[in-house]
C-alpha cells in the first residue's frame, strides 16, 4: 500500500496550483490570455485540471486510510464478499465514482465561491460566466479521471 504516494501527490499538485495561481495574479495571466469568443480565458485551465488531480489524490488517499483504520480495529466489514477496506477488491469503477462526485461537488463550491466574490466586487456577474463555470468544473473532472487512471495504472492502490 503506497499511501504516502497519494498524500504527497495531492500535497505536490495543490502547490502546483497555488504556484500558477500567485504566477497568473502577478502577471495578470488570467485576463492576459483571454478567448473572446467564450468571453472567458484559457490559462485557468491548468490549474482547474491540476487542482481535479490534487482532489482525486487525496481522496483516494482517505479513502485508503479510513480502509486501514477499519481493517486494523476489526470494523471491516463484506458486502457480498466485497471488502469495503479499499485495499483490495473494491470495483476500480467505485473508486472512480467516489473521485468524481468528490472533485463534482468541490469543484461547484469553489464556482459559487468564485461567483459570490465576484458579485460582492462587481455590480454585476460577467457574461460568459456560465461557460466559463462548465468549462472551470469539465477540467476539474479531467483532472481527478487522469489522477485516478494513473493511481490505478501504477496500481498505488489495488
Amino acid at each position: 500500500m503506497q499511501t504516502r504516494k497519494l498524500f504527497f501527490s495531492s500535497l505536490a499538485a495543490l502547490a502546483v496550483v497555488a504556484v500558477l495561481h500567485n504566477l497568473a495574479e502577478m502577471y495578470n495571466l488570467y485576463e492576459r490570455f483571454h478567448i473572446p469568443v467564450i468571453q472567458t480565458g484559457w490559462f485557468d485551465l491548468f490549474p482547474h485540471f491540476i487542482g481535479g488531480m490534487s482532489i482525486s489524490f487525496g481522496i483516494l488517499w482517505l479513502a485508503v486510510r479510513v480502509g486501514l483504520w477499519l481493517k486494523q480495529k476489526g470494523l471491516e466489514k463484506n458486502i457480498g464478499g466485497v471488502s469495503l477496506t479499499f485495499n483490495n477488491g473494491i470495483p476500480a469503477w467505485t473508486t472512480l465514482l467516489l473521485v468524481l462526485i468528490t472533485t463534482l461537488l468541490i469543484g461547484l463550491a469553489w464556482e459559487l465561491f468564485e461567483v459570490s466574490l465576484w458579485t460582492v466586487i462587481h455590480p454585476q456577474i460577467p457574461d460568459g460566466w456560465l461557460l466559463d463555470t462548465l468549462k472551470d468544473l469539465t477540467m476539474d473532472v479531467l483532472g481527478a479521471i487522469t489522477a485516478w487512471a494513473i493511481v490505478h495504472r501504477v496500481q498505488w492502490i489495488v
